[in-house]
């Protein structure tokens, strides 16, 4: 398994990395604009809940939920599950807190 930050988001990595039978995990930012936008436009409110995760460190609280959902068509070579996850975290001194969302796209299946 191959896990790469968006940098290395890219279709020439993934056709590699597929002709050598490697399965990958990518984040998608905004090298990807029309893989994040269809990542983004799918049904996240529809998709059940996978993990949630409670984290306390580096003065902050931090409250991880993923989602994962099966799709055949997404703009990106061997792509057969995109990944939500949506971090909630929260300054324990100031209380301020910050909703971030962070797509990726696996080569993986749900099998």
């Amino acid at each position: 398994m191959v896990t790469s930050d968006a940098m290395h988001t890219q279709r020439e990595h993934a056709d590699y990395l597929l002709s050598r039978a490697a399965p990958y995990i990518v984040i998608v930012k905004g090298n990807q604009k029309k893989l994040r936008r269809q990542l983004k436009s799918l049904p996240w409110k529809d998709i059940p809940l996978q993990d949630r995760t409670n984290s306390v460190g580096h003065g902050r609280s931090e409250i991880r939920r993923i989602k994962v959902a099966t799709v055949n068509y997404l703009l990106f070579p061997g792509a057969r599950q995109a990944v939500q996850i949506k971090r909630r975290h929260a300054d324990r001194k100031t209380g301020k807190t910050a909703v971030k969302t962070v797509y990726a796209v696996t080569s993986l299946t749900a099998e």
